[in-house]
């Protein structure tokens, strides 16, 4: 029997960036529960140490978006 792996990369690094950059407010908006249930399921099948990598790489996306738009108000 063959194991099949529906894991997909992309999905997953979207469900972190969605999770990292959500943890701050209290709720968010724009994604059904079915849409949010699959991204995680993407996710918690990537091995652990791709997980680790997608949340370092989304957390310098983030710094890095924070730093450009206080510039641009602050400047």
């Amino acid at each position: 029997m063959v194991k099949m792996n529906f894991t997909n990369s992309q999905t997953s690094f979207e469900y972190e960036l969605y999770m990292i950059a959500t943890s701050n407010f209290n709720k968010s908006y724009g994604l059904s529960e079915i849409t949010q249930r699959n991204m995680h399921l993407q996710y918690t099948e990537q091995k652990l140490n791709i997980q680790y990598q997608m949340e370092q790489v989304c957390v310098e996306f983030i710094d890095n978006l924070v730093r450009k738009t206080q510039s641009r108000y602050y400047e």
